[in-house]
């Protein structure tokens, strides 16, 4: 979840500041924020429908596997690189498993 507070507390600001664009938004981590309060509030339980996150649904207990953290990984990698087109007007081209500087 420091994901989630990491882009909230200082990515969406900078961001917001660069673009001169307020809010700055993203379906993917608003979904990530639901997975969130769900672990922290309701014991796991996934209460509301998400928007594009797809690895659990309403009413799931949120306890990932491996493979599950993979796949929630790459869908909010797939909502970085739509800020970027969405707010920068480019594509970064992050993807899973290819380091940043490489």
């Amino acid at each position: 979840m420091f994901a989630y507070t990491l882009r909230d507390d200082v990515y969406r600001p900078a961001i917001s500041r660069e673009c001169g664009v307020d809010p700055i938004n993203s379906d993917e981590f608003g979904d990530l924020r639901h997975y969130r309060n769900a672990i922290i509030r309701n014991r796991g339980i996934l209460d509301v429908d998400t928007a594009t996150l797809t690895v659990f649904s309403r009413g799931d207990i949120i306890g990932p596997t491996a493979d599950q953290l993979r796949e929630v990984f790459s869908q909010l990698i797939a909502g970085l690189n739509g800020v970027g087109i969405r707010y920068y007007g480019e594509d970064p081209g992050f993807e899973w498993g290819r380091r940043l500087n490489a």
